[in-house]
């Protein structure tokens, strides 16, 4: 499920807290992390999904998940937890 929907999410990172960036990270990656991403770059923010910060029933639907935003989804960035950390040590 998106994390946005039926919430003030949107409104609390954008007109709150001036966010603009979004990372991702959690459980059914391919559902509620996915949706979740798309639904920060519907509302106009960039989203960074953590690759090895998130998790699903099995090691194969995660991996396909992730397949599937590298070859699909290059709007998206897609980062390890390393290099997330690097960014924002920056």
């Amino acid at each position: 499920m998106d994390a946005f929907l039926h919430s003030n999410l949107d409104f609390l990172l954008q007109d709150v807290l001036e966010v603009d960036t979004v990372i991702i990270t959690g459980l059914s990656t391919g559902i509620g992390c996915f949706l979740t991403a798309l639904g920060a770059i519907q509302r106009g923010m960039a989203a960074i999904l953590v690759s090895d910060a998130c998790a699903t029933y099995t090691e194969d639907r995660h991996e396909i998940a992730l397949e599937f935003f590298r070859k699909n989804v290059g709007f998206m960035g897609l980062k390890t937890t390393e290099e997330v950390v690097a960014m924002l040590s920056r």
